[in-house]
């Protein structure tokens, strides 16, 4: 028996972390920063009689005609419509397709439509009887998990499945579940409250599993230990566990980063062992720079009088603060997101999430603006954070879109990189990851950097023989350099975003005409 697991391609969006072109110029093949962790657990339960195959269509396109018995697609909602077309295609050639994750969880009717199968929740505690099923050729339509996975049981997922080369970090999840619960946030939904914990033997265990060697791209092996993310949405939420797990991981010195929230400044000993053990960067949820955006989300943790010095003490203990920010709250205006530009610019964070508010389906926020009646769009593939599907309370959603636009474009234009950056390699920020890149590529990234000299954009020019001077005085990863510049054709191949507030002035001017024209 042979089963096909199955990843959807997603449009870029904000949430997931894109695809390297620039990087992946360099080592022959597309790069991407991680790889999805559902389908190497879910190969891990599967027993050992059949095969299984992994597609990431991010990464290889899927071979319809392939001869398999069962195909497994895991489905977001921005990822909600390609998992259809997938399912119905192989349905179509007689091919039994289950569809699970997070969208079918919310939308289950929907999704049936395109299924045998569907599996509610967490399918870890009922993929044992929908394989048994299978075999005895007695599906249900919906196998619905009612307990929470127990970790400490779990086998450790089937990253062997994957192609390795194609992506910078091993992936690896040591919790479940947050203890917050905010509005526009699927977590608590769908793990339900409390937390759960793998016991950290095996977190080690399954982190010495991974090779010492690997093919990057198409050209390079590199004896190195690949860096880890680790997929937790928030990595230090039980304390006492993550001090264990930390203090674990000292030994292994290898590189980490994950999420967490901003209260970890508060606690010396905990960023002390996330600087010994190898963090070097952390995706912290700021969301607003506004209390009453905070107070309607339900992001209590968060207190705007604190931002500044516990960003400061996060950064004095060697660790790159990754932010996200949601534009288009409740509270916002037009106003604010040159005060967010400046925030971002002035705090030193090199890469910054920005996601417009979107209401996932299953959400309190999807609820509230359902009966509010301020849902635009129901088109699932506009659900990926890049795109209005609402209506915004204090602007029109073609300002919210252009303010998006405009305010990823300021934050990555190359004085603003530039400024950011060296100010990271003052504080020895990217020293901890620029070791662990071998000597030869950090001088091939060099020489390929180079090539961005052969242009007519006069701030290109500058930004590269400005920053690659100071690279080189410093010893500093070049590799970041190349990221920027990723970031940076990326956001610019984006439409061109105007001030916000010049964009209003321009759409009040035009309205004014229109009406003095009727």
């Amino acid at each position: 028996m042979k089963i096909e697991l199955i990843s959807p391609a997603a449009e870029t969006c904000a949430w997931v972390l894109r695809n390297f072109e620039e990087l992946g110029k360099l080592v022959g093949n597309e790069i991407f920063m991680v790889y999805p962790i559902a389908l190497p657990t879910i190969a891990a339960l599967t027993p050992s009689d059949i095969e299984v195959t992994i597609i990431d269509e991010n990464i290889l396109p899927i071979n319809f005609d392939k001869q398999v018995d069962l195909v497994g697609i895991t489905t977001l909602t921005y990822t909600a419509k390609r998992a259809y077309e997938i399912a119905d295609k192989f349905r179509q050639k007689g091919v039994k397709v289950v569809l699970g994750g997070i969208h079918p969880t919310m939308l289950a009717d929907e999704a049936l439509e395109h299924a045998d199968s569907i599996i509610i929740g967490e399918a870890e505690n009922v993929w044992p009887e929908f394989i048994e099923d299978f075999k005895n050729n007695r599906l249900k339509n919906i196998y619905q998990s009612t307990n929470k996975t127990k970790l400490d049981e779990q086998d450790i997922p089937r990253h062997d499945l994957l192609h390795s080369g194609r992506y910078l970090m091993n992936s690896v999840n040591t919790t479940r579940g947050c203890p917050n619960n905010c509005e526009f946030c699927l977590v608590h939904t769908f793990f339900g409250k409390g937390m759960q914990h793998k016991p950290v033997s095996k977190v080690i265990e399954e982190i010495k599993r991974f090779p010492k060697w690997f093919l990057l791209g198409k050209y390079f092996f590199l004896k190195i230990e690949k860096g880890i993310f680790f997929s937790d949405d928030n990595i230090c939420a039980n304390n006492r566990y993550a001090k264990e797990l930390f203090s674990a991981l000292v030994n292994l010195k290898i590189m980490w980063w994950s999420q967490a929230q901003l209260n970890i400044a508060n606690d010396n000993e905990l960023l002390n062992l996330m600087d010994r053990c190898g963090c070097y960067a952390i995706l912290i949820g700021f969301e607003s720079l506004k209390s009453e955006n905070l107070k309607i989300m339900n992001k209590k943790v968060n207190k705007i009088s604190e931002y500044k010095k516990s960003i400061d003490k996060i950064h004095s203990h060697g660790i790159y603060i990754l932010p996200s920010f949601i534009l288009g709250n409740d509270a916002d205006d037009v106003e604010d997101f040159k005060k967010l530009v400046d925030f971002i610019n002035k705090n030193n964070f090199f890469a910054t999430t920005l996601s417009i508010l979107t209401p996932f389906p299953g959400t309190i926020l999807y609820k509230r603006m359902e009966k509010e009646g301020r849902i635009l769009d129901r088109d699932w593939n506009n659900y990926n954070f890049q795109r209005v599907v609402f209506k915004p309370q204090n602007m029109t959603p073609e300002e919210l879109q252009n303010a998006y636009y405009w305010v990823l474009q300021q934050i990555h234009a190359y004085p603003a990189i530039y400024k950011r950056l060296t100010a990271l390699w003052n504080t020895g920020h990217f020293k901890k990851y620029a070791g662990k890149i071998p000597f030869y590529l950090r001088i091939l990234s060099f020489l390929y950097i180079t090539k961005y000299l052969w242009t007519k954009d006069l701030s290109q020019i500058k930004f590269i023989l400005k920053i690659m001077l100071i690279a080189y005085k410093r010893s500093t990863d070049v590799l970041a350099v190349l990221l920027g510049i990723n970031y940076h054709y990326y956001v610019y191949s984006l439409p061109k975003g105007i001030d916000p507030v010049v964009y209003r002035n321009k759409l009040n001017h035009e309205e004014k005409n229109k009406e003095n024209y009727l």
